[in-house]
């Protein structure tokens, strides 16, 4: 089940007072505290030509995208990112940083994650004191493109 934030307000709604609500293909499922951007590196290529001098030219070689790690975790029903973590299929996801004022539309930005796939899922401590029980800390995903919508 989807979250609406245009309706729901923060203070009513956990999942809407963190900064970063997760949704996957459209179906919010989770509120994060913290993300790592994605960068785009390009690699390097080393190359020589024949009887060339000991110095290689070097070009432009493969370009990578970075992971992406969730942090902080708050969700409404755990089974849907559970399920996708131990499926690993593919899924566009959106990470939509939250305005926290009551009116208009609560999106300030959304990243948009390509072919993404879950690749570790770290839950918190075993501690039954821990005010962390409804969250699980650490997601990392590794995708193959992004954009950022402002």
């Amino acid at each position: 089940m989807g979250i609406d934030i245009s309706i729901q307000r923060s203070g009513k709604d956990p999942i809407l007072e963190c900064d970063f609500l997760v949704e996957i293909e459209g179906v919010a499922v989770a509120g994060y505290m913290e993300f790592t951007e994605p960068t785009y590196t390009m690699g390097s290529a080393k190359y020589r030509e024949g009887n060339m001098a000991n110095v290689p030219h070097k070009q432009r070689g493969l370009g990578d995208v970075s992971n992406v790690t969730l942090k902080r975790g708050v969700f409404a029903n755990d089974d849907v990112l559970w399920d996708w973590f131990v499926a690993g299929t593919r899924k566009t996801v959106d990470i939509v940083a939250l305005k926290h004022g009551r009116d208009g539309d609560r999106r300030a930005r959304v990243t948009r994650l390509y072919e993404v796939q879950p690749i570790m899922w770290k839950d918190p401590k075993g501690d039954a004191m821990s005010e962390d029980a409804p969250m699980v800390h650490d997601l990392e995903m590794h995708i193959e493109d992004f954009d950022v919508n402002p």
